[in-house]
């Protein structure tokens, strides 16, 4: 009897760890796949709001008028340019910041008044735009404004041709890529 228990019994729990065992790799592959899909969605929204920002920093560094102001400083111009600052700033809020930097590295005019005055010459980014090149950090500790971090992209600032007049940079909230990868 035992016998034949055993007989009718085998079969069936050979068939159901061969069936678990395909429902598990199955399952895995699901899982696997729902994975990649959330990496790369995540990975196009991080991409779409970095191009974005870096394109934003490209248009406002084509402005001329920061350009001249910057060859010829005066009272009376800083403030139509501080507020074109202000919007970019107050229309995104991804930026954190706007700056305009003249040749030496100092920051002249920003959408932050705290931060006039004070010296970027030393960041990288500031040299490679201050050199004629764009250039975007990675994520990156701000010292000077209470250890912000965020992503900053610097654009030279010229007329068409010729040397850099200084650069314009954008800093970007280390808060607008935190969002994103928190939703994951």
């Amino acid at each position: 009897m035992l016998a034949m228990l055993a007989t009718a019994l085998l079969p069936m729990l050979a068939t159901a760890f061969y069936n678990l065992g395909g429902s598990l790799t199955a399952l895995e592959a699901s899982q696997l796949g729902k994975v990649e899909l959330i990496a790369h969605n995540t990975a196009g929204r991080l991409a779409q709001l970095l191009d974005g920002s870096r394109n934003l920093a490209r248009t406002m560094a084509s402005d001329d008028d920061f350009t001249r102001w910057l060859a010829q400083p005066d009272p009376a111009g800083r403030q139509p340019l501080h507020d074109k600052l202000m919007s970019m700033v107050r229309a995104n809020a991804d930026v954190r910041e706007v700056l305009v930097v003249d040749a030496a590295g100092s920051v002249r005019l920003s959408s932050n008044v705290q931060s006039e005055g004070s010296s970027l010459a030393a960041r990288e980014h500031v040299r490679q735009a201050l050199g004629g090149q764009s250039h975007t950090t990675g994520l990156l500790v701000d010292s000077m404004q209470r250890h912000a971090a965020g992503v900053a992209f610097a654009e030279p600032l010229r007329y068409a041709v010729g040397q850099p007049q200084g650069a314009l940079v954008l800093r970007l909230r280390a808060a607008a890529v935190s969002a994103i990868l928190d939703e994951v």
